[in-house]
Order: structure tokens, then C-alpha cells, then sequence
């Protein structure tokens, strides 16, 4: 928990840094609406989901996206990459219980997919650039409903303790390594030069990720992000 706390708190602090480092100064008439831009982009993300059995988690990942203009204010952004994070489970203890089994002590199951993703965004604050000399990279505060399709790559298992022996149990079929998420985000997006950006979110996610836990569905999530375009 701590690493994964220390790695937020960089990406994070590096945010708040970037912007207030340099003011962007870079502006002409095109960056009153929104362009094309792709580039590489790490992400991490906090979510706190509605339930007892889990509380927070913190994912992590490394992206190639491109972000398409549609329309005036309006883009479609599409991503690909590799996401890490860890799942906290419980031991399954079948000794010493009258029925069925129980719980014992809890370990970290290390999670690592392949993640797409498609969010379409509008950019609402464009109108101000021209006034407070912003521009470029699509900046200023924008609102999206992202949407995320993963595949869990390795194999993580369950741990099981029977008869005083300790053995993993290999769960996860094809259908279950699939994964999804929808939800909706506001953030801003601070451009520090013609190539580099910063960017923060939050917002409300729906996950149905058919994991050994399937009690955990709306969660509350923060997203800070670093990005490089090309």
C-alpha cells in the first residue's frame, strides 16, 4: 500500500509541478478549436469502489493514444497499452470448518492486461485561450465518457489451503480474463509546451470485471496522467 500511495503521490506532485512551472504562451487561431494530436501517455488511477470487501485500488498504465478531431470542441480519443494492478484476496482455508470453507490470512495477486480504450470528449473552456493566451494540445477543461476494454495477460491465481497443504488454483478462463469499464469523467489538461502535457480527472466508473470478487460494480475514481505527442 505504501508503494502504491508513493507512486500516486509522484505522478501527482509531477502534475501540480508541471503546471505551475511554466504558463503555456504558445497560442494562434487554431488552437480556439480542437486538433489531432497523438502521442504515449502513463496513467495512474485511484478507485474507490461501493463496497466493504474492497476499498481502494490503484492501477497503473502505459499507453500509445491518438486523439481524433471530430467537431469543433468535440474529439474521440483511442488508447492502447498495458495496465498493472494488484487484487487483495483471501486465502481459502478448507481446514477447521464445519462447512464449506473459510478465510485466513489475505496476500496480493499481481494483475497485468492489455488494455483498449475509446472516450469520446468535449473541450468546453477553448473560448478562454484567446484571453488568457492558452493554447495547443487541446488544453483547458474537458468532460468524456471513457470506455475500456482489457484482457488479463499472466495468470493469477487463488491460493487454497486443504488439508494442511497450501496449493493454487489456475480460475480464470477465457471469458473471465475479459474485462470492461465504462463511466464519465471531468478534468483539465495543462499543456507545458508544444509537446508535453499534463492532465487530471475525476469522475464515476462502472466495472464489470468477473473477477473472483463480483460484489464490486460503481466505483469513484482519479485519474492523473502524463503525456508526450509526436
Amino acid at each position: 500500500m505504501k508503494t502504491k500511495l508513493l507512486v500516486t503521490a509522484f505522478f501527482l506532485n509531477l502534475f501540480i509541478i508541471s503546471s505551475k512551472a511554466q504558463e503555456e504562451v504558445f497560442f494562434d487561431n487554431s488552437s480556439l478549436t480542437t486538433t489531432s494530436i497523438q502521442g504515449v501517455a502513463l496513467n495512474s488511477t485511484i478507485k474507490k469502489y461501493f463496497t466493504e470487501r474492497i476499498g481502494i485500488r490503484t492501477a497503473y498504465d502505459a499507453s500509445y493514444f491518438y486523439e481524433l478531431k471530430l467537431a469543433g470542441r468535440a474529439v474521440l480519443s483511442l488508447s492502447g497499452g498495458l495496465m498493472y494492478y494488484q487484487v487483495e484476496k483471501h486465502v481459502l482455508d478448507f481446514d477447521g470448518f464445519d462447512s464449506g470453507y473459510g478465510y485466513s490470512s489475505q496476500y496480493n495477486s499481481d494483475y497485468l492486461l492489455a488494455n483498449v480504450g475509446i472516450e469520446p470528449r468535449i473541450y468546453f473552456s477553448l473560448n478562454q485561450r484567446r484571453t488568457e493566451k492558452r493554447g495547443g494540445l487541446n488544453s483547458g477543461w474537458f468532460v468524456g465518457m471513457p470506455f475500456n476494454l482489457s484482457y488479463v495477460i499472466n495468470n493469477p491465481k487463488i491460493l487454497q489451503k486443504k488439508n494442511g497443504e497450501l496449493k493454487d488454483i489456475d480460475y480464470l478462463t477465457f471469458s473471465n480474463r475479459i474485462k470492461y469499464s465504462v463511466g464519465v469523467q471531468f478534468g483539465y489538461r495543462h499543456a507545458i509546451s508544444n509537446n508535453l502535457f499534463t492532465e487530471m480527472a475525476v469522475g464515476l466508473n462502472y466495472v464489470n470485471y468477473n473477477d473472483w470478487y463480483s460484489d464490486y460494480r460503481l466505483s469513484v475514481c482519479a485519474k492523473v496522467a502524463v503525456a508526450y505527442t509526436f
